[in-house]
């Protein structure tokens, strides 16, 4: 199996499971996914992580290396900040940060399929990434969405300041306490 087909495989598994805990945008019944830090879903989605880590470090492919691996550290390190935040406190921010983590999974599966030569054979029964188009309006993204590229490209950016206000508000938390 390649690269791309192992990581589109672990990346369809961390993204159906994200979808557990994925607190839909306007459906204000399911918000409050921060119930789900330090769970064991919340600690499969980690392990899903360091999974995905491990075949992107140890990807031979220099496409993995340099087009994947700036996306995926963004996307680890929000997921590590929404890993810090207060599980008992229903948290707009971490919502949106869950939501842009689901965005972020499904938005980097389908840039894989257009980078690998052949789709991983899966049951794909209880494994979904939704068609980009559906991903995209689920998620309510609004930026401009040309393609798959566009989006991924301009999540890393997204990622990055959505961990940041978590770490900032984490680190506000720790000097009240």
């Amino acid at each position: 199996m390649t690269d791309f087909e192992t990581l589109m495989r672990l990346v369809a598994k961390f993204h159906s499971i994200l979808g557990i805990a994925w607190p839909k945008p306007g459906v204000h019944e399911l918000a409050g996914a921060s119930v789900f830090i330090g769970t064991t879903l919340f600690n499969a989605l980690a392990d899903g992580l360091n999974r995905i880590e491990s075949v992107l470090e140890n990807s031979s492919c220099c496409t993995v290396r340099t087009k994947l691996t700036p996306f995926w550290h963004a996307l680890k390190r929000l997921f590590t900040f929404v890993g810090k935040q207060d599980r008992y406190s229903k948290s707009g921010p971490v919502d949106s940060a869950l939501n842009l983590l689901y965005l972020a999974s499904g938005v980097f599966y389908h840039r894989l399929a257009e980078l690998s030569s052949k789709q991983p054979e899966m049951d794909v029964h209880p494994i979904e990434v939704e068609e980009f188009k559906e991903l995209l309006r689920l998620c309510r993204w609004s930026a401009k969405a040309d393609d798959v590229e566009s989006v991924f490209d301009s999540l890393v950016e997204e990622m990055t300041a959505c961990a940041a206000e978590l770490e900032q508000a984490a680190n506000q938390g720790n000097h009240l306490s």
